[in-house]
């Protein structure tokens, strides 16, 4: 009832679909609440595919991965209802997001029915929404055009990463970072195609109903804002730890849980490098999974990281040695992972332009074999932040002008930040 009454209080709520909604099936309860009272609902990674990512109230993902349509609403809502969700660190950016907002929540689990000072239900998220419907009626948010005006800003900014291409005036979407590091690769590799541009693609040409899998890297910044499927629970991200190397090990568990539709790990060299040994099972066990390899040449995400907090490009970036120096900067390597998947037995494409990578996707459908793409994306064109924040530690005696700068950054969101 407590709940209710804040709900009841406020004009402009805003729900987050965490990943409880999902495991209590609860996503068409939850579409029902937000309908009935005009209430949007974001999604963190855990929530995704819980309710179709076409309904018109969804506004995608929250938070450092988040959306600017979500992040948007987020900073402008006067309530924030949690249903399922632990509001980790990537939820809450970093208790900077909502920080001053009042919360309300909808979980299984005590602890994170707490947390943030929310006013909480300890329920499960199904029976909760049930139980919040008897005090609620006649109640209507007071949004008019917002929640269109958002979604409508974010699908054209999905347009505009959908048709970004590298070309003469080519600005990559993490800027001033290594200014030479894109032609450096593309002398290396071959390779001229965006992260964005590719992901986008192999959204088109994929099956409605096929299952993506990820886990680490800079994918699933992408994916949480780019990815959109109404085909339910068709979305294993695994972000509780983002453990690298959980793709393609989740695809081929994918897999036996859904053999009748496509799955896809969605890989960065990185990740592919510490871990892909289950490719081999895949194959032993006759699973067909399609691992689409985004190589960078690079451990991209943390490279950001590092150079986002002042720091220099160290040791991130898949170089060879140059001479005695002590840090590995010399030429790209050009790994043919193609090669690597066909020594196991896999059909195995290189893309290394838009065109080769839609001919390989295309041909990759008629395979009954597992499959890999090696992608040769381009460093920095994975998305960048929209809104969001993350607390990552900096030096507190900075010895650069871009060290200071983000120890001041990180000093005024800190200070700005729920404190609990």
């Amino acid at each position: 009832k407590a709940v209710a009454e804040e709900i009841k209080k406020s004009r402009k709520p805003l729900v987050i679909v965490g990943g409880g909604v999902r495991y209590s099936f609860a996503g068409e309860q939850v579409k029902a609440f937000c309908e009935k009272h005009n209430i949007p609902f974001s999604e963190t990674q855990a929530g995704k595919s819980a309710i179709e990512s076409s309904h018109y109230l969804n506004v995608g993902g929250i938070g450092v991965t988040g959306n600017s349509s979500a992040n948007v609403l987020a900073g402008d809502a006067d309530l924030i209802i949690g249903i399922g969700t632990k509001f980790s660190d990537f939820t809450t950016s970093s208790k900077w997001l909502y920080a001053d907002t009042q919360v309300v929540t909808i979980n299984a689990s005590t602890f994170h029915a707490g947390k943030l000072d929310s006013i909480k239900m300890v329920a499960d998220a199904k029976e909760g929404v049930k139980a919040l419907e008897k005090y609620l009626d006649g109640y209507k948010s007071a949004y008019t055009t917002e929640i269109a005006d958002a979604k409508a800003d974010w699908d054209k900014e999905m347009a505009r990463l959908a048709a970004t291409n590298y070309g003469e005036g080519y600005t990559p979407e993490i800027p001033n970072h290594m200014p030479d590091a894109v032609e450096s690769f593309i002398k290396a590799t071959g390779g001229v195609i965006t992260q964005t541009a590719a992901l986008s693609l192999i959204r088109k040409l994929i099956p409605a109903d096929a299952v993506a899998v990820g886990a680490a890297g800079s994918l699933p910044g992408c994916m949480q804002r780019m990815w959109t499927t109404d085909k339910l629970y068709s979305y294993n991200m695994e972000y509780g730890y983002s453990c690298m190397g959980y793709e393609i090990a989740g695809a081929f568990g994918s897999k036996l849980a859904c053999p009748d539709q496509e799955v896809y790990a969605f890989t960065g060299d990185g990740s592919y490098n510490m871990l892909h040994s289950e490719m081999l099972t895949a194959l032993q066990e006759g699973k067909k999974i399609n691992v689409m390899l985004f190589d960078n040449a690079s451990f991209g995400c943390i490279n950001n990281l590092q150079m986002g907090q002042g720091v220099n490009s160290l040791c991130t970036e898949a170089r060879y040695r140059d001479g005695d120096k002590p840090i590995r900067e010399g030429e790209f390597m050009n790994i043919d992972y193609a090669a690597c998947a066909r020594g196991y037995g896999y059909v195995a494409y290189t893309a290394k332009t838009m065109d080769e990578l839609e001919a390989a996707v295309l041909d990759s459908l008629k395979q009954t074999k597992p499959v890999l793409i090696d992608i040769k994306v381009l460093p920095k064109s994975m998305t960048d932040g929209y809104g969001g924040w993350w607390n990552v530690g900096c030096s507190d005696i900075p010895r650069t002008e871009k060290g200071k700068e983000a120890l001041a950054e990180r000093t005024q969101k800190l200070s700005e930040a729920k404190k609990y």
